[in-house]
């Protein structure tokens, strides 16, 4: 629910950089809040030669973007030239949980990124890993399932985890567990052959899969919940490296409670929702709730097929000089 007082309006993609522009003109920090982190059209627009001229146009300093901050010392090897591209990529895959429809996805997605942290460099704007959470302590399910389950059932639904994989195509995981968040990653033909891979399965198997992805996914939400939207941790740190310097944070948007502390503290700052409209997860996005067994709707649930090329995105642009007034203003549903 928006605050009644909070101006807002729609901008197709193309005007995004213009609304960044004219928002940094009166406010120190500018908020883009990522409503979809597995969107492709949202996630290849945060890191690309587009935002960062906008944000040199707007005078921004520092790029704070949602990756874990014990990978910052990547950053700056890459900054100061003592890993290549690369090996930036390889690194940082290798200590990041994947989220990607297989390993080289994932590669290609942190080497435009080391390209983004250079490009930024070279307009004088430094980028900054800013999640103080524990990540770790965010992903680590499996011990919890198998406990919950036992050894037997847990083992069983990551052997479907991963046939459903590969019967749509994609590289097995060393984690199967990632099969669970890769709704979004595949095209609607690689659902398809999914779905009737789950519905070949003997009944046992895919009760046993549902039951666990579906837990799978409430602990996901119960420790995301205890951890990463604890925003008064990551904006200290956020505006301890920016001091009096324009910023750019990119942030998931369920993390509203940042432009209330940033108010509070008395730095002025705008947030604008970044929104996919051909997103095929939550419309919600980055809403705080993981679709409810999202991997089970995957091979159950209506597949559309469609030649037509996605939309661009969208923003909502909010103020947050009224937003400021209530502090537990929260986000936009």
């Amino acid at each position: 629910m928006r605050h009644e007082n909070a101006s807002h309006n729609q901008a197709k993609y193309p005007q995004v950089t213009d609304e960044i522009r004219l928002a940094a003109k009166d406010n120190q920090f500018v908020i883009l809040g990522d409503t979809d982190h597995s969107s492709p059209t949202i996630r290849d627009f945060l890191k690309s030669p587009e935002l960062v001229s906008a944000a040199q146009a707007a005078g921004v300093k520092h790029i704070f973007l949602e990756y874990p901050a014990v990978l910052q010392d990547e950053v700056d090897q890459l900054r100061r030239g003592e890993i290549t591209k690369e090996g930036f990529a390889e690194n940082v895959s290798d200590q990041f949980y994947g989220w990607f429809a297989d390993e080289a996805e994932e590669i290609k997605h942190f080497t435009d990124m080391a390209d983004f942290i250079l490009d930024a460099q070279k307009s004088g704007i430094a980028v900054h890993f800013a999640d103080v959470t524990d990540a770790n302590q965010v992903f680590d399910v499996d011990e919890q399932l198998e406990k919950e389950f036992g050894k037997d059932a847990f083992a069983k639904f990551q052997d479907t985890t991963t046939h459903l994989l590969e019967a749509a195509g994609v590289a097995s995981s060393d984690n199967p567990l990632s099969g669970l968040n890769l709704a979004n990653e595949l095209s609607p033909e690689q659902k398809e052959k999914m779905r009737e891979a789950f519905n070949a399965l003997p009944q046992d198997e895919r009760e046993n899969f549902s039951r666990i992805s579906g837990r799978s996914l409430e602990i996901l939400d119960e420790n995301m919940n205890q951890t990463r939207f604890n925003d008064t941790q990551v904006t200290q740190h956020i505006t301890s490296i920016a001091g009096a310097d324009k910023s750019l944070i990119i942030y998931g948007a369920f993390h509203d409670h940042m432009r209330s502390l940033l108010s509070q503290a008395g730095l002025t700052n705008y947030t604008i929702d970044i929104v996919d409209p051909d997103s095929n997860g939550n419309p919600d996005g980055d809403s705080g709730k993981t679709k409810p067994d999202a991997t089970a709707d995957l091979v159950t649930g209506d597949v559309q097929k469609t030649n037509e090329p996605p939309p661009a995105p969208t923003v909502t642009a909010m103020n947050p000089k009224s937003a400021s007034a209530n502090p537990n203003i929260v986000a936009p549903q």
